[in-house]
């Protein structure tokens, strides 16, 4: 237990030393460029054509180059001083560093007493022991949590993946008859485009049922959101048939693969504002956690 608070106490005069350090070294390079202005000046002044000038012109010129000289002599004390600080700090660093390598030894053991200790507390059904108990299964609910969001995550990753293939097809294909006419060989434009059109088609089966599963990994989150659940499921479950429907147009329309196109845009831009929400709804769980752990340990430790 000693040990466990020796140890935080030295990360925490860890991260001050490293402060005082970075800010000490900036006034150390401040200092030194003072120190050569300081040591130009006094040369300059020492130099017999300047110092005539100034016995001649000003008539002290002694008395300036005595004060340029004590300038000089003050900004070398306060260079040697800063430099003789951070010298000192840099050896309490490495005092601290050196006493931190046995941390995660020491953390071991804290938390193996720690563990122990948490159980039988429970195990005596007391006031503490209840509160801990109840702190342990938010902790748990919410590690249950995150882990869902993993899985969304993941299954959204994949259909985004399938969104861009198709993409890129429907781009490349471009428009349906009106350019491969001024080709060389206007027949294999024509095929090509008909393939990339073909290729995305047969792609859409595939991302529409990842689309399907994601939105099933949804609503094991959003299970207590049903606003966030509903958006999403009408965002995503038209995906194939607006598809479909916009593809016919364009087809008529013989233009472009642009309503089709926009459709599979559309998609996976609702699919990016889902992930990136997801994510700091991770965030948020994370942040949490780390408060319910602290506050379970510090119960504990009050009782050690």
């Amino acid at each position: 237990m000693e040990d466990y608070k020796s140890m935080e106490l030295a990360e925490k005069q860890l991260v001050r030393v490293r402060t005082r350090i970075r800010e000490a070294e900036k006034q150390l390079k401040r200092l030194d460029i003072l120190v050569e202005k300081e040591y130009k000046e006094y040369q300059e002044l020492e130099n017999a054509n300047l110092r005539k000038l100034f016995n001649r012109v000003l008539g002290k010129g002694e008395d300036q180059l005595e004060k340029e000289k004590q300038d000089y002599l003050e900004a070398v004390l306060n260079f040697n001083q800063k430099r003789k600080e951070i010298e000192l700090m840099e050896f309490e660093q490495n005092v601290l560093r050196e006493k931190l390598l046995k941390r995660k030894e020491v953390e071991q053991v804290f938390n193996k007493e720690l563990r122990g200790y948490t159980e039988y507390l429970v195990e005596t059904n007391s006031t503490t022991g209840k509160e801990i108990l109840k702190l342990e299964k938010e902790i748990q609910t919410k590690l249950g949590d995150m882990r869902e969001i993993d899985e969304a995550v993941t299954s959204g990753a994949d259909v985004k993946k399938q969104l861009v293939k198709i993409v890129k097809l429907l781009n490349q294909a471009g428009w349906w008859g009106a350019p491969e006419w001024r080709s060389k060989n206007p027949l294999r434009v024509a095929a090509n485009k008909i393939e990339q059109i073909d290729q995305a088609v047969k792609l859409i089966p595939i991302a529409n049922h990842k689309l399907l599963k994601f939105i099933d990994e949804l609503k094991d989150i959003y299970i207590d959101d049903k606003s966030k659940l509903d958006y999403n499921q009408t965002a995503f479950s038209r995906f194939s048939g607006g598809f479909y429907d916009s593809l016919i147009i364009d087809w008529i329309l013989k233009g472009k693969a642009q309503n089709a196109l926009n459709v599979v845009k559309s998609t996976h831009d609702k699919l990016e504002v889902t992930l990136k929400s997801l994510v700091q709804r991770k965030k948020n769980l994370n942040a949490s956690l780390v408060l319910l752990d602290k506050r379970k340990k510090e119960i504990v430790m009050k009782e050690l």
